[in-house]
């Protein structure tokens, strides 16, 4: 659970297309955070959710053929 601002950690295994993306519960993007080319390390994206009602988020994240998401719970 996070109040406004939140961290987005990831590792990055080799130079690829990284995309991460915010959606709602009922599946809509609602933010995009990253789109581009990334080399391989550990990047740190935070997410300024102001303006957002309260409620559970979803963070995708595809990197090359990997993809991962996280439950994501904003609070007011």
């Amino acid at each position: 659970p996070f109040v406004r601002l939140t961290d987005i950690s990831y590792q990055v295994s080799a130079k690829s297309p990284v995309s991460l993306s915010i959606y709602d519960a009922a599946g809509r993007l609602v933010k995009q955070l990253v789109n581009e080319k990334r080399g391989a390390g550990y990047y740190t994206t935070n997410w300024n959710a102001k303006g957002f009602s309260s409620g559970i988020y979803f963070a995708k994240i595809k990197a090359g053929d990997w993809t991962a998401t996280e439950k994501l719970i904003l609070i007011r």
